[in-house]
C-alpha cells in the first residue's frame, strides 16, 4: 500500500463522498478516471492517484481508480482481447 508522506489535496472524507456520488455507475473491473488540471503539478497529480486508490481500497471498492491531467471529457474502452 502506497503512503502519502505530504498532506493530502483532498482530505479523507472528500474523497469518500467523491467516490461515492459519482454521477456514472463503475462497476466492478472498470476504471474511475478523475480528471485533474491539465497543468498540474506531475507529483501532485501522483501523490492524488495513491491518495484516491488508497481511499477506494480502503471503502472496499471493486474498481480501480486512475488521475489524469486532461483538459477535455472524453470516454474509453479497455481494448478488445484477441485470442489466438
Amino acid at each position: 500500500m502506497a503512503v502519502v508522506t505530504e498532506p493530502a489535496i483532498l482530505t479523507a472524507a472528500a474523497v469518500e463522498a467523491l467516490l461515492r456520488e459519482c454521477v456514472t455507475v463503475v462497476r466492478p473491473g472498470e476504471t474511475l478516471i478523475v480528471r485533474v488540471a491539465a497543468d498540474a503539478d506531475v507529483r501532485k497529480v501522483h501523490q492524488l492517484g495513491q491518495y484516491v486508490h488508497t481511499r477506494a481500497e480502503a471503502m472496499g471498492a471493486g474498481f480501480h481508480t486512475l488521475v489524469v491531467p486532461a483538459e477535455s471529457l472524453g470516454t474509453g474502452e479497455a481494448p478488445a482481447r484477441i485470442v489466438a
